[in-house]
């Protein structure tokens, strides 16, 4: 049962346009400014709903290997501590929080192009943070079903024992925007893949509070 759910979500996220478009170019407009974790997860997230674009993944690998260049480790040597030390840093980044604010006006669907384009013209501008801000906002306007998808995928993988593809879904979810149950999915996740520091790091740093 979850997985013939898990896969009408799968499909779902696949049919995605604009959403992985903007975690894209989100993460170009992150590296830009030398926020390599962001950037290398953004990329993931847009991967996850569009693991065949090369441009994407052209990203990540400059992402991922900048972030191990700034963590101190020897990219010859693919240790998995080493990525975890970097995955790890990626999934706790709280750095798009500081490109809005409580107090911006929530973006309707409707404006979701115009913000995309605006972010374009930011970054052909070299004015990669407002870039940052107007693909947030963007993200905010279109990514809701893409989030709900996300994370209901998460729930299904978990449910059959796919641990690795509720992280990725669940870390995706978030990078589009947070949301309580996303969080917990990962942190859930990370628990069951033997990553229990991580785990409760994730809760900590996304101020999830179990009342």
């Amino acid at each position: 049962m979850y997985l013939a759910a898990a896969e009408a979500y799968l499909a779902g996220m696949r049919k995605a346009k604009m959403v992985p478009i903007l975690l894209s170019n989100r993460s170009q407009a992150f590296a830009s400014v030398g926020k390599w974790e962001d950037s290398l997860a953004d990329a993931a997230a847009s991967l996850v709903l569009r693991p065949a674009d090369e441009k994407t993944w052209a990203r990540y690998r400059r992402a991922l290997e900048m972030s191990k260049k700034e963590a101190g480790n020897d990219l010859n040597t693919d240790s998995q501590e080493s990525l975890r030390a970097v995955v790890g840093k990626a999934l706790l980044s709280n750095e798009i929080d500081s490109y809005t604010t409580d107090n911006m006006p929530v973006p309707h669907g409707k404006d979701a192009l115009r913000l995309k384009e605006e972010g374009n013209a930011h970054f052909g501008r070299k004015c990669y943070v407002e870039a940052i801000r107007a693909y947030t906002l963007a993200l905010r306007a279109r990514g809701e079903t893409s989030r709900a998808l996300l994370g209901n995928y998460s729930l299904c993988c978990l449910h059959y024992g796919a641990n690795l593809d509720a992280v990725a879904a669940s870390a995706a979810s978030i990078r589009v925007f947070e949301e309580p149950k996303a969080i917990c999915r990962l942190a859930r996740g990370l628990m069951i893949l033997g990553e229990p520091q991580l785990c409760c790091d994730v809760l900590a740093t996304k101020r999830v509070v179990f009342e």
